[in-house]
């Protein structure tokens, strides 16, 4: 039996289809002004969707499958992090979705963490958000050579499914020696959502007064570290580190958001 009318407009989203959902963008950055084809799957595509991102030129969309589509785009001059929407009947804007960096960006996909621990939802591409608050949980990725620079960026926010107040350190992000396990960087939240607390070698160095959904830094160039917030250098310092170090993602009331490591040139 051929598919009628009304079940193609349900598959294809003319009728009561679902929002589209994106899990997984890759390469995770362009060049500026660079011409690539990036791959985006999620759920929920369509044939007659539309694709928009904020300052690129979308020159060639190919529907693959219901969850999985290619676009062929050109990325502007400048850098920076670009909202992406998607419309199959249903409009969802994905933020900053779309990257264009001089350097390489890596973005965690479910794949590549590693002493995965506890309770964490690690499905979404770049984030890890809280899955339950009864108990949180941790995972390891990203390996830092030893003379390597780069920088860590990412967002949080207090998660949806804690409706209580915090007025103890929460920390959410290390950097942890390989070898020894110490942990060399970090940064918590404490207060509830006023304080950003940045660690080197375990104790605290900087508290910085702040607010959800502002881009955390960890930047390391030379051997020399500079946490950023939305940019602003908040704390400088040149610890010793003798060996690689992994990055470590803690989870119980916030959730991460927009994660991306930045290998600098």
């Amino acid at each position: 039996m051929g598919i009628t009318k009304v079940r193609a407009n349900q598959i294809f989203g003319i009728i009561g289809y679902p929002a589209p959902y994106i899990s997984e963008i890759t390469p995770a950055s362009i060049q500026p002004s660079e011409t690539a084809i990036i791959t985006i799957k999620g759920a929920f595509f369509t044939p007659t969707m539309t694709v928009s991102v904020v300052g690129h030129t979308i020159n060639v969309f190919n529907f693959k499958s219901n969850s999985e589509i290619l676009i062929n785009i050109t990325a502007p001059a400048t850098e920076g992090n670009y909202n992406l929407t998607l419309n199959n009947g249903a409009s969802v804007t994905f933020s900053a979705a779309i990257i264009v960096s001089v350097g390489i960006v890596t973005v965690p996909v479910k794949s590549s963490y590693y002493n995965i621990t506890g309770n964490i939802d690690l499905e979404t591409q770049g984030f890890a958000k809280v899955e339950s608050t009864a108990a949180g949980g941790s995972a390891d990725f990203f390996d830092f050579p030893i003379n390597a620079n780069y920088a860590f960026e990412y967002k949080w926010v207090k998660s949806v499914l804690y409706g209580g107040s915090l007025n103890s350190p929460t920390q959410i992000i290390e950097l942890i020696d390989k070898v020894d396990g110490t942990s060399k960087l970090g940064v918590d939240i404490f207060n509830n959502t006023q304080w950003t607390r940045f660690y080197v070698n375990g104790a605290v160095v900087k508290n910085s007064d702040t607010s959800q959904n502002l881009v955390v830094r960890i930047e390391r160039i030379n051997g020399v570290v500079t946490f950023k917030i939305n940019g602003s250098p908040q704390y400088t310092a040149s610890p010793t580190i003798t060996n690689a170090l992994k990055l470590r993602v803690n989870i119980r009331y916030h959730d991460i958001t927009q994660m991306k490591l930045i290998q600098i040139p």
